[in-house]
């Protein structure tokens, strides 16, 4: 088949590449424009224009989706549109002028977590499985028919980074059998139904700061959440820091001498010793471990080398 494809982000170049390598021709690529990006702000291409044009594919760049952008995709011969990660919703209109012809991969087991950030919201609530969706594009965001779903297990220890390795390791190959089967004219997609609808929404500034109150588990999921970017973040003294990794603290508190003396509060370090840990109190009364931080301006390192460099003690505090 002849394919459109529309996507933005470093998570669509997998998805695009798997098409590139398959039985399937990509006609042309729509993504968003060039725009200011680092800490230098120069004005650069995002991750799927480069590699489209690495790929020698047609680009096409769009700011917004107007009669610009309608023009060039009736031009477009094209027998199927994938969307992945796309950043904008299509108008209603190209609906109307090639019913059937799109089909979008959701991050999650829709209808659960539609909207901006499914992958987000399942590691932020500890899911134990979360999965990869294949569903019609309509221009109500992730309510159509689903062509096929797979679902896959999430580890404790398993950041935002591992769950994108998931999501491309398992998506890949169910995005390529879906196109076979449209191709074939094999296929059925099933309405979603209306129960287990969740939504998503996009994440602040302010979801990023460890609120050290709260439960050790929503900590943990906090912290790999967000983790390896932008980074959970809280305060030590004036410095902001990155937390990156952690775990659950093994040791209890009962009868522990390091805790003789040590306020026991939220967010205080009630151990700082490279054998040992570094170890929080949370909301809670229970404790993480502490194990990859990133000080601001600086690269990450592991717990042993920021309480050697930073001297970092027992009684100090996060906020």
């Amino acid at each position: 088949m002849k394919i459109v494809f529309f996507g933005s982000s470093d998570f669509s170049v997998p998805f695009m590449e798997k098409i590139y390598n398959s039985r399937h021709c990509i006609v042309s690529v729509v993504t968003g424009p060039d725009k200011k990006r680092g800490r230098g702000r120069k004005v650069t291409a995002n991750p799927v224009k480069k590699r489209a044009q690495e790929l020698r594919l047609k680009v096409y760049e769009f700011g917004k989706l107007d009669k610009v952008f309608l023009n060039m995709i009736s031009k477009t011969g094209f027998d199927l549109a994938v969307v992945v990660s796309f950043g904008m919703i299509l108008p209603p209109k190209v609906f109307e002028m090639f019913p059937g012809k799109w089909i979008n991969l959701h991050p999650s087991l829709l209808p659960r977590y539609r909207g901006p950030a499914p992958m987000l919201e399942a590691l932020l609530n500890g899911d134990e499985c979360t999965g990869v969706t294949i569903n019609d594009v309509v221009h109500e965001v992730d309510t159509g028919n689903i062509y096929a779903r797979t679902e896959f297990k999430l580890e404790d220890h398993d950041n935002m980074a591992d769950l994108m390795d998931k999501v491309i390791r398992f998506g890949g190959p169910l995005l390529i059998s879906v196109m076979d089967i449209v191709e074939d004219k094999k296929y059925r997609p099933y309405p979603q139904g209306a129960r287990g609808v969740s939504y998503t929404r996009k994440i602040t500034e302010k979801d990023l700061k460890i609120d050290w109150s709260g439960s050790r588990k929503k900590i943990l999921n906090s912290i790999r959440a967000f983790s390896p970017q932008p980074g959970a973040y809280t305060f030590w003294k004036d410095l902001r820091l990155k937390i990156l990794r952690a775990k659950v603290d093994m040791v209890k508190k009962t009868g522990t001498p390091h805790l003789e003396g040590i306020y026991a509060g939220a967010g205080t370090v009630i151990l700082a010793d490279r054998e040992s840990g570094l170890i929080v109190e949370c909301g809670d009364g229970n404790t993480v471990s502490i194990e990859t931080v990133q000080p601001g301006g600086k690269k990450p390192m592991d717990y042993r080398d920021f309480i050697n460099g930073y001297r970092i003690k027992a009684g100090d505090f996060f906020k």
